[in-house]
């Protein structure tokens, strides 16, 4: 009796393995918690389909409402930031990516990766800039990083599925490019904007660095070469104070994020780079004072059709909220260029070729504030470099006299 009561227990034991085993799946779906390829990629597609919808009609409107001329947009449309260039699907390409699908995974993965970097930086403008404005686009941009990272999570999950990561993740990095682009202007570059703008953007008429002090000649007798030093010395410091402080009072109304002010401080526009000059390196002075007058009297030409930009700049564009301090300095700098002009006629050197207009010619007029905001402060910034710099070196030159 027990042999057969074992042996029940036995058969029982089995027959309910049997039926254990029968009620699994056959797929080990935990293997594939997302899917398998075929279902991840078509999962890939409706989330695309999703995202480019949501994407254009959020380009649309941004469109609409934020740039408005339809030839602007047309040109922007064809333009790209270096970084974030999407490439045109050709036959030859999709023929690639049928053969090679873990490859087509991985680039799709670094470039839609790209796309959320730049996506980042523009909800971090809208946040920073646009928050409080009636026509923000927070909501929309929000949506169209969520739908991004669904489409991303979704080829993540098929590369793993093929045993594959990415190892060279896109990073922030991309981005810094277009912040040195302020160096060299080439976001506002032709052919986006010049082909937009008016003339009457840019200053013209009489180029007063030519006659700084109000006449085509000097006529003698002038002061002797110490006392010229002297003066200069006194207004150059004047020309520092009065720069200095809008400098400040600018960036404190205008360029309110420190980050952002840190690093324009880092930065010079095309024909306008002054850079301080220590103490330590005014031995030059000393070898050719004449070539240190003429080189003079180019930075402050320089700094004066740069900073005839910003004056017009804010009569044009902001009813002149600095126009006052800005002329203040603008009278300081030719001050000091008419007591540089003096020094050179009274060393018999003459200015053989002056500074003009053209070379602003590279910089197209700026429709965008904060753009604007930021190469003007740039510019102040670079001004008051050009007045300590010469102010270390005629001092040292009036204390070797």
């Amino acid at each position: 009796m027990k042999q057969v009561a074992a042996h029940y227990i036995a058969s029982s034991a089995f027959i309910a393995m049997i039926h254990i085993i029968s009620a699994f799946p056959v797929a080990e779906k935990w293997r594939s918690p997302c899917g398998n390829q075929s279902q991840l990629v078509l999962e890939v597609i409706s989330k695309l389909q999703d995202a480019v919808q949501l994407t254009n009609q959020t380009r649309v409107n941004y469109a609409e409402k934020r740039i408005g001329n339809p030839q602007m947009i047309g040109l922007l449309n064809g333009s790209h930031f270096d970084g974030l260039k999407p490439e045109i699907i050709t036959d030859s390409i999709v023929s690639s990516a049928i053969q090679n699908v873990t490859s087509w995974h991985i680039k799709s993965y670094n470039v839609i990766s790209s796309a959320a970097v730049y996506l980042e930086q523009v909800i971090h403008n809208e946040t920073i800039y646009h928050q409080t404005h009636e026509n923000t686009f927070i909501e929309e941009l929000t949506k169209m990083d969520k739908t991004l990272y669904s489409v991303l999570c979704k080829i993540q999950a098929a590369l793993s599925q093929l045993g594959r990561l990415v190892d060279n993740v896109p990073s922030r990095d991309i981005m810094s490019n277009q912040i040195r682009s302020i160096d060299n202007y080439s976001y506002l570059h032709s052919p986006i904007v010049s082909s937009m703008s008016n003339i009457d953007c840019f200053p013209a008429g009489n180029e007063r660095w030519r006659h700084p002090c109000g006449s085509s000649t000097l006529r003698p007798p002038l002061p002797p070469q110490s006392e010229i030093i002297s003066d200069l010395i006194v207004r150059l410091r004047e020309a520092d104070d009065i720069a200095t402080n809008l400098r400040i009072k600018y960036a404190n109304e205008r360029i309110v994020v420190q980050a952002i002010r840190r690093r324009l401080d880092q930065l010079h526009l095309d024909g306008f780079k002054a850079e301080y000059v220590p103490e330590k390196n005014t031995s030059l002075v000393f070898k050719n004072v004449t070539v240190t007058y003429l080189e003079s009297y180019a930075q402050l030409s320089t700094a004066a059709v740069f900073l005839e930009q910003i004056k017009n700049n804010e009569n044009v564009h902001d009813h002149g909220a600095f126009s006052a301090d800005i002329i203040d300095i603008e009278n300081k700098l030719y001050d000091v260029l008419c007591h540089v002009q003096m020094a050179i006629v009274q060393s018999d050197a003459v200015i053989e070729k002056y500074q003009s207009r053209d070379i602003m010619s590279n910089q197209s007029p700026i429709t965008d504030r904060r753009y604007r905001y930021s190469c003007d402060y740039i510019i102040i910034k670079d001004v008051v470099l050009t007045f300590k710099s010469l102010l270390v070196s005629y001092e040292a030159m009036k204390a070797n006299m």
